[in-house]
């Protein structure tokens, strides 16, 4: 009987240190950030964030597909996953679609200065990216024009490498960051636009998910976030690539901005 009051305290405080590193890791965050496009204007986008950033580790980024918003990545707890490691992740809405206002970006130019002002207001310097469909085409042409900022990639049934052949070909040096390309067996795995992603990015694999569609991280999530955990986790302990640095990045997304 003695023990009941210490066993009752060690419980109280592994409770509470449960909900602390919950609080500091697992928080899904809605958040609103202010940006200026070029042509547009001001557009008030919408995101969400988890995590906290850490000196050396880079920030998650997803970008959501056509018939999706930054909403189902939480949905699908894929934020939940990534507080197992812990990581900073933001996903946000793109133009014109979830919450975030204005009209859709259709140009590659637009949907690049997306991706530059959204990353630099935020000072995100180092990032990896997951992209689903349609976020592919925000995904890419930033990689094409900032390949020392990304340090990996992970298009899940994503458009848009079909677009950046010729660039891509011409730097094949720059694109040695992990890529692990995920694809539904019912979306066409062995077509050409899966392929593309194996043809240029040299340090790329591919896991196919049996019995699933286009959508197949929506499909199945759990799946999903076991992958990219395995994933994250895997790069984390080979070393983050350092890529440019802070100042340097910034000064470049500068001169992107006159594109």
């Amino acid at each position: 009987m003695r023990l009941a009051r210490p066993l009752s305290c060690l419980a109280t405080l592994c409770v509470s240190l449960s909900l602390l590193l919950s609080t500091t890791y697992g928080a899904v965050v809605p958040k609103t950030l202010h940006i200026t496009l070029p042509e547009r204007g001001s557009v008030d986008v919408h995101y969400l964030e988890a995590g906290e950033r850490e000196t050396g580790q880079p920030t998650v980024m997803f970008l959501h597909g056509a018939k999706f918003s930054a909403a189902d990545w939480q949905a699908a707890g894929t934020f939940d996953a990534l507080a197992k490691l812990p990581m900073h992740a933001v996903a946000p809405d793109v133009p014109g679609f979830g919450q975030t206002g204005g009209a859709k970006l259709a140009k590659a130019a637009e949907r690049l200065a997306f991706m530059v002002e959204f990353l630099d207001k935020l000072g995100i310097y180092q990032v990896l990216l997951v992209a689903a469909s349609m976020g592919g085409s925000y995904a890419m042409p930033y990689i094409v024009h900032e390949p020392s900022s990304v340090v990996g990639f992970v298009p899940i049934g994503a458009i848009g490498s079909e677009d950046y052949m010729t660039q891509l070909h011409a730097m094949p040096d720059r694109l040695a960051f992990p890529v692990l390309v995920i694809w539904g067996e019912l979306d066409h795995p062995e077509g050409p636009r899966c392929k593309y992603y194996e043809w240029l990015f040299p340090n790329s694999r591919t896991e196919v998910f049996a019995g699933a569609h286009h959508p197949c991280w929506h499909e199945f999530p759990d799946k999903f976030n076991s992958l990219l955990v395995g994933f994250l986790r895997e790069q984390e302990s080979l070393g983050w690539t350092a890529g440019d640095s802070a100042e340097h990045t910034h000064t470049h997304r500068a001169s992107v901005r006159e594109l």
